[in-house]
């Protein structure tokens, strides 16, 4: 029994960033690539809308701890004065942090990509109509727009400081 557990080496555990990683990198129509010492996932992917047929380009940011953000990066329709449900720089509001919190064990292509593509469609509604159909909260005038995200706080500390930005970092 000895000689058997000599043999066996350690097999290192597969993270849920990696796992993330590999199951964006699977999708078609999407381009991946890992940054900053495999802590921030870069991906761009098409949405067709279901809508108009339109094909738009997202970018979504993931650093590891920190909820993912996305933008729409063509075509560049966010030059609007006005644009409703999004945050500052023009990333997209998928969600309310007050009923909705990241946390690693959530699905990025289940979640934050599907909630997108929704939202290109609620958004090519609002540029015909002017109304937003889809479920919004109230956001307050003034107080920058930011999520609220579960993450382990002595990671965090460890790690330096995020690599977020207002804009997007494109493949």
């Amino acid at each position: 029994m000895e000689q058997m557990a000599s043999k066996v080496k350690y097999i290192p555990k597969i993270d849920y960033f990696y796992n993330t990683y590999k199951q964006l990198q699977a999708r078609p129509n999407t381009r991946c690539r890992w940054e900053v010492r495999n802590k921030f996932i870069i991906c761009e992917f098409n949405v067709t809308s279901g809508y108009s047929g339109s094909t738009y380009t997202l970018c979504l940011n993931y650093e590891k701890f920190y909820a993912p953000r996305v933008w729409v990066v063509e075509p560049s329709f966010m030059r609007c004065s006005y644009l409703p449900h999004v945050y500052f720089g023009n990333r997209l509001c998928l969600y309310h942090p007050d009923d909705f919190v990241w946390t690693k064990e959530k699905d990025i292509v289940q979640t934050i990509m599907c909630w997108a593509a929704i939202w290109i469609d609620f958004y090519e509604i609002w540029k015909e109509t002017g109304v937003w159909l889809g479920p919004e909260a109230e956001h307050k005038v003034g107080v920058p727009k930011l999520e609220g995200v579960s993450i382990n706080k002595k990671k965090l500390k460890k790690s330096k400081h995020s690599l977020l930005k207002d804009s997007p970092i494109r493949y």
